[in-house]
């Protein structure tokens, strides 16, 4: 990893990833500049989700 790197995490909600989630929160604008997509679970439009979109600052 370098700065300017790029992580995506998918399914962040359900079935869900509540420690990473919180570790970005912490991390934000630390080490991470992490943006929110709320979005659906794949084939359910009523079940929402989240994708996380993740910079690694350094």
């Amino acid at each position: 990893m370098h700065p300017g790197s790029i992580v995506v995490a998918d399914n962040v909600r359900v079935p869900g990833a509540p420690k990473y989630r919180a570790y970005m929160r912490r991390q934000q604008g630390m080490s991470w500049n992490t943006i929110e997509h709320k979005t659906h679970l794949e084939y359910q439009t009523l079940v929402p989700d989240l994708v996380l979109e993740s910079e690694y600052l350094g």
